[in-house]
């Protein structure tokens, strides 16, 4: 693995051999809701499946692991094997990686657009972060949103969440004095911060508020 990149999922790696054919991506530019496209997926043992659907939705997507695209892309097409396959369109240009089924919200997959890795090739190439982009606060939590509320469904073992005493079922109320009322603002709050700094967090739990301060984290580092 060359480059993992958390803020977009993506991940870029090295294969020994030389030479091999390669499909071309596309950006997002251009691509209408209802074109058809194909998933190719593994389904191990050098086997593969292929799925056809049209696009279905084109904007922002957020999720429960702290993670947020301004750009994605969802397909009816159903992922037949493995994460990780492409997306193609019909001249089998790849629009990006199928990361997951979203069954709960229908029959849907999300796809990781490849114009991510089009617009920080380099970043990809040399294995960090450039400098207009610093990292940004971590705190290994696992949240959903419920009546203008973020609520915490769980924390990740010896993540900066757990460490400061944050629980599952507690209600996040605010960040550093300012409310939050969908989970896509609270990470928004959140990502002010840089790794090491100090967030502090108002949490209903147990019919009170209580205030959680948590020294948060840097995802790369935790996971390096």
């Amino acid at each position: 693995v060359v480059h993992h990149d958390f803020a977009s999922g993506l991940a870029l790696i090295r294969l020994p051999d030389r030479g091999l054919p390669a499909l071309s991506l596309r950006r997002l530019e251009g691509l209408a809701l209802g074109e058809e496209t194909f998933i190719v997926a593994s389904v191990g043992e050098g086997a593969a499946r292929v799925s056809n659907g049209a696009v279905s939705y084109i904007g922002p997507f957020d999720a429960n692991w702290e993670y947020v695209l301004d750009r994605a892309v969802m397909t009816t097409a159903m992922n037949p094997g493995l994460g990780g396959g492409p997306l193609l369109d019909a001249l089998g240009r790849v629009i990006g990686v199928v990361s997951l089924n979203l069954n709960e919200i229908g029959r849907f997959s999300l796809v990781v657009p490849a114009e991510y890795y089009l617009e920080a090739t380099d970043r990809f190439l040399t294995r960090g972060r450039p400098t207009s982009t610093p990292g940004r606060a971590w705190l290994g939590i696992f949240s959903y949103a419920m009546k203008e509320h973020v609520v915490i469904a769980g924390l990740l073992p010896g993540g900066p969440g757990e460490q400061a005493g944050l629980k599952a079922g507690d209600v996040i109320l605010a960040v550093d004095g300012d409310q939050v009322h969908d989970r896509r603002t609270f990470y928004q709050l959140l990502w002010r911060r840089r790794p090491g700094d100090e967030v502090t967090l108002e949490v209903f739990r147990g019919r009170q508020v209580q205030t959680v301060r948590v020294a948060s984290g840097d995802i790369e580092a935790f996971f390096a």
